[in-house]
């Protein structure tokens, strides 16, 4: 019954952020929510700018989700000294479990390894982590099965879904 209520505070929270119909969209920016207390929720952007959110309900789960809001400003905060805005989208971050080849794109905006399935192509961002374990040319063509981190932050990795690589299997196709 708890995760019964639980979908349905989800469903009503997601509906109630889609208010592109009467949006001034002044604001996009990707970054952290942070529940300071049952009605008062903050969000606090990759520049470490902090934003009261207004009519959004604080509920478990959203403290610590990541994801680029679309909003506009509503005045003062009533709960802190931060500008309150109202979300009109929000475009969470999330994790996926893809197959796919590993390829190296060469766009001039975002260049680098890529995990190619058939739906998307899933940017590593963080070749680094793995040292010379994935993103190496003699790993090209191969397949494997990989759990990413999507960041739906705004970006001009036309085409690209920027992850962060979490686990991977290479596996024979």
């Amino acid at each position: 019954m708890r995760n019964l209520a639980e979908l349905a505070v989800l469903l009503l929270a997601s509906t109630a952020a889609v208010r592109a119909d009467d949006c001034a969209l002044e604001l996009i920016t990707h970054g952290t929510f942070h529940a300071q207390s049952d009605t008062c929720l903050t969000f606090t952007d990759d520049l470490h700018t902090v934003y009261e959110i207004a009519d959004f309900p604080v509920y478990d789960g959203i403290d610590g989700l990541t994801g680029t809001i679309y909003a506009d400003f509503v005045g003062e905060g009533a709960c802190t000294t931060a500008p309150a805005v109202r979300i009109c989208n929000l475009a969470r971050d999330y994790t996926r479990e893809v197959r796919g080849e590993l390829v190296f794109v060469n766009n001039v905006e975002c260049p680098g390894y890529v995990v190619r399935t058939s739906q998307a192509d899933f940017l590593v961002e963080n070749c680094e982590d793995f040292g010379g374990e994935v993103c190496v040319p003699e790993n090209l063509g191969r397949h494997l099965r990989a759990t990413v981190f999507v960041d739906t932050g705004v970006s001009i990795c036309l085409g690209l879904e920027r992850s962060t690589l979490i686990e991977y299997a290479f596996f024979a196709e």
